[in-house]
């Protein structure tokens, strides 16, 4: 899926770029570790914009709201995190 992200819904330009580089390298070695929450949403913005993800994987406005749901939860579940270390470490 990784793979298909990138190579297929990353306009050509982007792949060059940090963030493409970083995938591409994830790719090429298998090990996803390198990849944070950030980067999985740019590729899954890619996917939304470029491979018309609403009208043809999701098929339903509920399966995209869930989407972003799931997204959205995540992004706050590192937020959290990060502010507990911040007032952990202060």
């Amino acid at each position: 899926m990784l793979k298909a992200l990138h190579f297929k819904y990353t306009p050509i330009q982007y792949q060059n770029m940090a963030t493409g580089k970083k995938v591409a390298a994830a790719v090429a070695s298998g090990n996803l570790v390198p990849l944070d929450v950030p980067t999985l949403m740019y590729l899954m913005r890619n996917w939304m914009v470029h491979g018309g993800i609403v009208s043809s994987n999701f098929r339903s406005v509920s399966g995209f709201d869930n989407y972003v749901a799931t997204m959205n939860e995540a992004l706050a579940l590192v937020h959290l995190h990060l502010a507990n270390e911040l007032v952990r470490n202060a």
